[in-house]
């Protein structure tokens, strides 16, 4: 048993991190050349009158196959300008997913949808409330903490040794699986409900380089446990805010606390591919 565990953690909200895909340029001609292909294939099947009985035919392969290894030039003289224009305007829309614009309202790809870091601090509070902490824990630990054990100090030269000690430490308990939070939380004399959906990533200073580790350091700085992606919270956020890097350390978390009881694991399913299945959640 573990006297004095805390209760509460300290949450903020941040913006979403959202960018544009660095390979945009290649997928603009993947996503028209897809489309181009497949309304061929759609006026080639058409053409010939073959109906979604017949589409596993040998005819219907061969027109597959036809549209497959057409020229793109070809392909574009076979069809006349409305449809071009909306084989046009459909791969646009595709491409538009994976660019960032702010003048033409687009937002790029989420890449932190509905993640989570917390301090290394949270994830042992975590471990030792659900009876997961043992001695290869407080080991793996100390490891990661670059503090010394058995007369030997680690550092992040130390990778294997890290690397077994981070595994061991995610895979009991928290991992990337997703986590949720339902509760109260008491807020300007009111009582707030909250509900996040999360995965929980724990940070440790001699894992994390570039802007996460400039975000471990703020969270430890302004003692926040938990930092949540906007995306993460889906009822009861304070208002996410918008990390400008380039004036980072005037930067103050806009924090609050939560409840210890209300976190909890998602059960997972096994979907079980087979004709009749059970759907859970």
């Amino acid at each position: 048993m573990f006297k004095d565990l805390p209760t509460k953690y300290t949450a903020a909200e941040v913006d979403d991190f959202m960018v544009e895909s660095s390979q945009i340029e290649d997928v603009r001609k993947l996503m028209y050349e897809g489309e181009l292909r497949s309304t061929y294939l759609r006026k080639l099947l058409k053409d010939a009158g073959i109906t979604m009985e017949l589409s596993n035919s040998e005819i219907a392969k061969n027109l597959a196959k036809k549209a497959d290894e057409s020229s793109l030039e070809d392909i574009e003289k076979s069809l006349d300008d409305i449809t071009l224009a909306v084989v046009r305007r459909r791969s646009k829309q595709k491409i538009n997913s994976f660019r960032k614009s702010e003048e033409e309202g687009l937002k790029g790809i989420n890449v932190a949808d509905g993640a989570t870091y917390i301090t290394d601090d949270m994830c042992e509070n975590l471990l030792k409330q659900v009876g997961s902490y043992s001695k290869e824990i407080k080991h793996a630990f100390k490891v990661l903490r670059g503090e010394t054990v058995g007369g030997r100090k680690y550092t992040t030269k130390d990778v294997r040794e890290m690397a077994a000690a981070y595994e061991l430490i995610t895979t009991t308990v928290v991992g990337t699986q997703k986590y949720t939070a339902y509760g109260f939380r008491k807020q300007g004399g009111l009582l707030v409900p909250y509900y996040n959906k999360t995965a929980l990533f724990p940070l440790f200073k001699s894992i994390c380089t570039g802007k996460t580790a400039e975000l471990f350091d703020k969270m430890k700085k302004q003692h926040i446990d938990m930092v949540m992606f906007k995306s993460a919270v889906k009822v009861g956020s304070q208002g996410s805010q918008k990390i400008d890097w380039n004036n980072f350390d005037s930067f103050t978390f806009n924090k609050y606390e939560q409840e210890y009881r209300y976190l909890r694991k998602q059960f997972n399913t096994d979907p079980k591919e087979k004709e009749l299945m059970a759907m859970g959640t």
